[in-house]
């Protein structure tokens, strides 16, 4: 889904100096700030974006708490976003598209990944895959899936943004005729149809896809400097998807409303009067997630996780210190994790289950903090 309004310059960021003066890895004077910005732009008290709709009230968490958890005996636990999985036909193909057409860059290759604790977790009999990681200059990374036993599954081809679950990704652009020349030179699609225009924020939108059909969303608009932008999720309920996120280290950011049936906005969604609800949550160092609520159509699809061999955009992936505490508090907000796909080994720990909307989560541990 489709930006109108840039996000926050004054975006927080974690402080990495001074530890005396840290509060949970931001300093008195970033908290000072940020409050102060919570009083001018409205935080809690139905804040106006740019565009001028009416944004719902929804509390903020401080960011000296974003990224961090108490446990028992007052421990600090960290959970912080690792990657985002593709499942793709051809990872050649695939890794040649994400660094020619979207400048991501050779980060780690994994090789082949097999043997029976793959198979539990990723809860794939006889799993064999290929798996290839890319990370953009800008920090985010994705992980390229290609399943040799079995094969992946389902439809390649550009997925509704009225479709429950992981919708697209995003860039903000210089040039978006440029991007799209790149995108179709190295085999992806570009679909000029979507392309819009957003008089009120002079910003310019265009759909294309991978050469697998995931949605890559471009966007230009004057003083955005180019870059990722977000990943998308179509969700039944904002406030639910919220405080599931928020656990995982996401604060709200911007809400926009657009409820009155813009041109422009059924251009891009290739969905003439479409009606919604566009809440980001972004995290400490900046990743960030649109939660999308469509109010009309109505939204449609199984909100139940999807098999990890399955084309397009799989899971999001989570560094984490205690992923058991995680999960229990992942499940108590609206998720759940599959104990049979628990596995710990010498290497690394790893736990799968989905948030509230079907999104497979992956937690990880380190294996410095792997215990027996």
């Amino acid at each position: 889904m489709c930006k109108t309004a840039s996000p926050r310059k004054w975006m927080i960021r974690r402080h990495r100096t001074d530890p005396q003066e840290r509060m949970n890895g931001f300093t008195r004077r970033q908290c000072w700030d940020y409050c102060r910005r919570c009083i001018r732009h409205g935080v809690n008290r139905g804040a106006r974006g740019r565009m001028g709709q009416q944004s719902h009230k929804v509390q903020r968490t401080h960011p000296a708490d974003a990224g961090w958890r108490s446990q028992h005996q007052g421990a600090r636990i960290m959970v912080r976003l690792s990657h985002r999985g593709i499942c793709v036909s051809d990872i050649a193909v695939s890794e040649r598209f994400y660094r020619e057409a979207l400048g991501f860059e050779p980060y780690q290759d994994h090789g082949i990944i097999e043997g029976p604790d793959m198979s539990r977790t990723m809860e794939i009999p006889d799993v064999r895959l290929r798996a290839v990681m890319l990370k953009r200059p800008d920090g985010p990374v994705i992980e390229l899936l290609q399943f040799l036993n079995p094969p992946a599954t389902g439809a390649r081809e550009k997925r509704s943004t009225l479709q429950y679950g992981l919708v697209h990704i995003s860039f903000y652009v210089d040039d978006i005729d440029s991007w799209a020349t790149r995108i179709t030179e190295a085999g992806g699609t570009v679909y000029e149809e979507t392309r819009a225009y957003f008089a009120g924020n002079t910003t310019t939108l265009l759909y294309c896809t991978d050469p697998d059909g995931v949605r890559v969303e471009l966007m230009n608009a004057p003083g955005e400097a180019e870059r990722f932008s977000h990943s998308g999720i179509c969700v039944d309920d904002i406030e639910v998807a919220v405080s599931y996120y928020e656990a995982l280290g996401f604060v709200p950011a911007e809400n926009y409303v657009l409820d009155e049936g813009y041109d422009w906005l059924g251009v891009i969604n290739e969905v003439p009067g479409i009606k919604l609800r566009a809440q980001m949550v972004r995290d400490p160092e900046g990743n960030t997630i649109e939660l999308l609520k469509v109010f009309e159509p109505a939204s449609f699809g199984s909100r139940e996780r999807q098999p990890l061999n399955r084309f397009g955009l799989t899971h999001l992936a989570f560094w984490d210190d205690d992923p058991t505490a995680t999960a229990a508090m992942l499940t108590d907000r609206g998720g759940y994790f599959v104990e049979e796909a628990h596995v710990k080994t010498p290497a690394i720990e790893l736990m799968h289950g989905a948030d509230p909307n079907g999104v497979r989560i992956e937690l990880m541990r380190l294996p410095s903090s792997v215990g027996s």
